[in-house]
């Protein structure tokens, strides 16, 4: 069967300023940087971990784009051998503001509002092809 090998990436944990209002007392702008840069050697290995047609599925719950949509940009331009996979199709159309237009999930804190909001959080799906 299909072996999946799970790693958190580490992250500012600033999607959860809804639920810890504390969180924008302890960030600073270094720890997103700090963060962001362990993302990126994250990144930087997971290509020797995946075989063609291996799925990266790449989470982080932040409201930083430094943490999300950039990181996975960078990750793509210096990774040709990987395509995004769309995940508005698993979306139901309720939640379709949740989708941008890559096809990565970004969940803000106002979003379900009617049963008490949601935490931030970044999702993004890539295969590598080749």
């Amino acid at each position: 069967g299909d072996v999946y090998k799970r790693q958190d990436a580490p992250c500012s944990a600033t999607g959860t300023l809804r639920r810890h209002p504390e969180v924008v007392h302890l960030k600073t702008a270094d720890d997103i940087t700090r963060q962001a840069a362990l993302q990126k050697q994250f990144l930087n290995n997971v290509d020797s971990a995946l075989a063609p047609g291996g799925r990266l599925l790449y989470c982080t719950c932040s409201l930083f784009r430094e943490e999300g949509e950039e990181q996975i940009g960078d990750f793509l331009k210096n990774n040709p051998a990987y395509r995004i996979i769309n995940l508005g199709g698993k979306i139901p159309a309720l939640l379709s503001a949740i989708v941008s237009p890559e096809g990565f999930i970004r969940i803000l804190p106002h979003h379900l509002a009617a049963s008490g909001g949601a935490d931030g959080f970044f999702i993004a799906c890539l295969q590598k092809v080749s």
